[in-house]
């Protein structure tokens, strides 16, 4: 059986480990992709893109007010 492979920090991680760890660091990344596909999808026609905006109250949310920052 393999020993596994060292760490940056020098622990030793098992080929199970290392797998797991890299299957993390996909479902992470396409996580952020849905995420980002649904936020322009559910944003009315015409709506700004996202980015720095703040909330005016009585116009249901976040518009297209930028916050100076």
């Amino acid at each position: 059986m393999s020993e596994g492979t060292a760490r940056p920090d020098g622990r030793r991680t098992s080929p199970t480990e290392r797998l797991a760890e890299d299957v993390a660091d996909v479902v992470r990344e396409e996580v952020r992709a849905v995420r980002a596909q649904v936020g322009r999808a559910a944003r009315p026609a015409g709506a700004p893109p996202a980015g720095n905006h703040v909330a005016q109250p009585g116009r249901g949310g976040v518009t297209g007010t930028p916050v100076d920052g």
